[in-house]
């Protein structure tokens, strides 16, 4: 009797699935960089701070992307050489 059971429990996990291709998530918050230097950004900051004011609000399990930069705000790439240093 157990092996039957065992054996129906394990052939009803394949139905299982539920269809979610039609489920639409929330648009994504992006916040973006712009200018070549943070100096040139106006949503370039350095700390988190009461005073500094917020430029997007998300809501819980939203999509959230923050562009960043390095700490030396440089035009350093992955293709740069020790000379462009």
């Amino acid at each position: 009797m157990m092996p039957v059971v065992s054996m129906l429990l394990v052939a009803s996990w394949g139905g299982a699935w539920a269809d979610t291709s039609d489920v639409k998530a929330p648009a994504p918050v992006i916040v973006g960089k712009s200018g070549k230097h943070c100096k040139d950004d106006p949503h370039c900051f350095n700390r988190y701070h009461f005073a500094i004011k917020p430029v997007a609000r998300v809501n819980p399990e939203q999509l959230f992307v923050l562009e960043t930069r390095d700490a030396l705000d440089s035009d350093l790439t992955f293709d740069s050489t020790a000379q462009d240093v």
